[in-house]
């Protein structure tokens, strides 16, 4: 994968992922980036079917390592100052609706 695609990917992974968590959870956004990241890799819906549950992965699908430790990396730093500000909120409110969060 290309550099700038590996970039591209990560940074659409990084806003779903924030955005699936402020709205829905988790499980969507990052269900979407796969199936993205499934279609850019060159395979189409019907190899996506049974994925999973009945079939083995299609061969040379995924990310090198260094590509997916820039990814995680990336999100970390993103994400950071975020839940630096949500934990000095928490420190200074005590809503009960917070410990859930």
């Amino acid at each position: 994968m290309p550099p700038a695609r590996a970039l591209l990917f990560a940074l659409t992974l990084l806003a779903l992922v924030v955005a699936g968590q402020a709205v829905v959870g988790h499980a969507p956004p990052v269900w979407t980036a796969a199936v993205a990241l499934f279609l850019t890799e060159g395979f189409d819906f019907a190899q996506l079917r049974g994925f999973g549950a009945q079939a083995a992965p299609p061969a040379g699908l995924g990310l090198s390592l260094p590509v997916t430790y820039a990814a995680w990396i990336l999100i970390m730093a993103a994400l950071y100052p975020a839940c630096r500000w949500f934990a000095s909120v928490k420190r200074r409110r005590h809503d009960w609706w917070l410990s859930y969060l």
